[in-house]
């Protein structure tokens, strides 16, 4: 078999860079155990495009204070998007450098926040191509993320790998508090004093079925295909 699926629910309780309780409540799918490609890929999905850096300072992000001085911006288009008048911005790398990106962003005229950012580059062996979604304007998670996909090729000691990933993301409360000084790591990989990670194990369930009330995106065609073929 060539083709498998993952999906994956977790609550995460969110308080500072770094600082977070994730609990797994349910996982379904037909990649063997231990060989998923997920948490390999972890560190893709953390991203923060209002900091200067991208993937753990491995990209400059366009918008850091020295954004300038890497990238060219060019305005691609106007449009409207449920009356807000919103500026579609691309960057692309005014150097040759794997420490950079290209894309654009959607910009909301109404206070500069920014609706989505998509964007694609190239990291070691792996090639990506990544687009988030932000909050409703106005809405309490107006610049937090609620959407993030990702594509990835990836061609390592003569294996070729193709992986499209999704993150929905809900949020149950959000409050703004006084900033909490992040704990101090010894380095990038060590978050065991502000990261926890386990299964809730008075809800978790692995039963497909019973998956179907947690998804937020319903399965596609080729979805369904996969675990079709799993089952036969």
């Amino acid at each position: 078999e060539r083709q498998y699926i993952r999906e994956l629910c977790s609550s995460v309780h969110y308080t500072a860079p770094d600082i977070y309780d994730q609990k797994k409540t349910a996982s379904v799918g037909t990649i063997p155990q231990r060989s998923s490609l997920l948490d390999a890929l972890n560190e893709y999905f953390q991203v923060n495009i209002y900091s200067n850096s991208i993937f753990y300072q491995k990209l400059i992000s366009p918008l850091s204070k020295d954004g300038k001085k890497y990238y060219f911006f060019k305005l691609d288009s106007i449009g409207r998007n449920e009356g807000d008048l919103q500026y579609k911005v691309r960057f692309t790398p005014r150097y040759k450098s794997d420490q950079l990106i290209e894309g654009y962003m959607i910009v909301s005229d109404d206070n500069w926040s920014i609706r989505n950012f998509s964007f694609k580059g190239y990291i070691q062996f792996i090639h990506f191509e990544s687009d988030i979604q932000f909050g409703a304007l106005g809405s309490a998670a107006e610049l937090l993320p609620i959407r993030y996909d990702m594509k990835v090729r990836m061609n390592f000691f003569g294996n070729k790998v193709k992986a499209c990933y999704l993150a929905s993301i809900k949020y149950h409360g959000i409050t703004l508090d006084e900033l909490i000084r992040p704990l101090k790591k010894k380095s990038k990989y060590d978050l065991s004093d502000s990261f926890l990670l386990s299964n809730d194990t008075t809800t978790y369930s692995s039963d497909r079925y019973k998956f179907n009330g947690e998804r937020q995106v319903p399965l596609d065609s080729l979805d369904h295909s996969i675990y079709d073929r799993h089952d036969s």
